[in-house]
């Protein structure tokens, strides 16, 4: 079996269908889906058992709640396919460009990439998608030539639904995703970069990421900030312990393009009750990254302490508490990733 899709499955009864037929739409047998139906509340498990009893190549993981750390491991476990395919319950697949394959689907193009053996399969979503640079040859498949392009173009980015990856790197390396934490696909894309030798990109932007207005990405919360911040943290370790790596400086930029992430975050966070304590963990952090990187690599990635501390009184002063809330959502639905 080439390939193994693993649907993390969370109360998104509303999107699921759309999910799974999209993926059934492709003209391609050599796969398996697996369903991981992580103690949904709603009705998305009778929707998973109605599947498999239905296609005989989809099968159902029911857990109790874990996360989608614990979700996308247990179908890694499950997995059967010589490469892992993650796709997001509340996303589908729409091929836009079916004129490079001839009618072949998603499927048959990623099969005739999979036919070279290498390590990794890059593609782009509808999110983030970007032409490639004119001039930039990927044919030779160097993963370790090309990793620091690959970053700086953002096509090496966190998302774990960016990349198809050969399984048995995943289970060899033990390269699950961290448990109890949010935004984890960025330790996990940062560890597995190191054990990737060959790619191959695919350039058709299928993958339809859908923007909600309940997803974590746009209700932040002090948790936001932590967890990313002790993935960032561990991350700055890492890049001191594979100062040598031939891949360093596609690793370093890969870390300092979350840390600006990390921003992003505290500037949405700037009206919460834990705004001191998330200001100290920060600038904590900042000057931790100083001392290793310099002051001056690390200035442009950082809120200034000046502006940060001028800033917060000036707008609490401005602002009244009643109007904090509209405030937070205007900056979301505008300047939200």
């Amino acid at each position: 079996m080439i390939f193994s899709i693993i649907v993390p499955i969370y109360n998104v009864e509303k999107y699921l269908r759309c999910c799974v037929d999209s993926v059934l739409a492709e003209n391609f047998a050599d796969y398996e889906m697996i369903l991981v139906d992580d103690g949904s509340p709603d009705g998305c498990g009778k929707i998973c058992d109605e599947y498999t009893g239905k296609y005989p190549h989809i099968k159902v993981i029911h857990q109790e709640n874990g996360g989608l750390s614990d979700a996308r491991n247990a179908g890694i476990r499950a997995a059967k396919g010589d490469y892992l395919i993650f796709l997001d319950s509340d996303d589908y697949w729409a091929d836009t460009n079916r004129s490079k394959n001839a009618g072949g689907g998603i499927l048959f193009d990623l099969q005739q990439l999979a036919d070279k053996k290498v390590d990794l399969i890059l593609h782009p979503s509808s999110f983030n998608y970007r032409d490639i640079p004119k001039g930039a040859d990927f044919s030779d498949n160097d993963f370790v030539r090309h990793f620091e392009t690959l970053v700086e173009g953002r096509y090496y980015i966190a998302n774990a639904w960016t990349k198809i990856v050969r399984r048995e790197i995943i289970i060899k390396n033990n390269l699950f995703f961290p448990k109890g934490y949010i935004h984890e696909d960025f330790p996990y894309s940062l560890q597995l970069a190191r054990f990737i030798k060959t790619f191959a990109f695919y350039d058709n932007p299928f993958y339809q990421y859908r923007v909600l207005g309940n997803s974590i990405s746009h209700n932040v919360k002090y948790k936001n900030f932590s967890d990313v911040l002790t993935h960032l943290d561990r991350g700055v370790d890492f890049l001191v312990e594979n100062k040598n790596s031939p891949i360093y400086g596609g690793l370093q930029k890969f870390v300092f393009d979350n840390i600006g992430y990390l921003r992003s975050i505290l500037v949405r966070l700037y009206f919460s009750k834990n705004i001191i304590l998330i200001y100290r963990k920060y600038f904590s952090f900042k000057e931790k990254c100083r001392k290793i990187f310099g002051a001056k690599t690390m200035h442009p990635i950082f809120i200034g302490k000046t502006a940060f501390i001028i800033g917060l009184p000036i707008l609490r002063l401005l602002v009244p508490p009643m109007l904090y809330p509209a405030i937070k959502a205007v900056y979301q639905k505008f300047f939200s990733e």
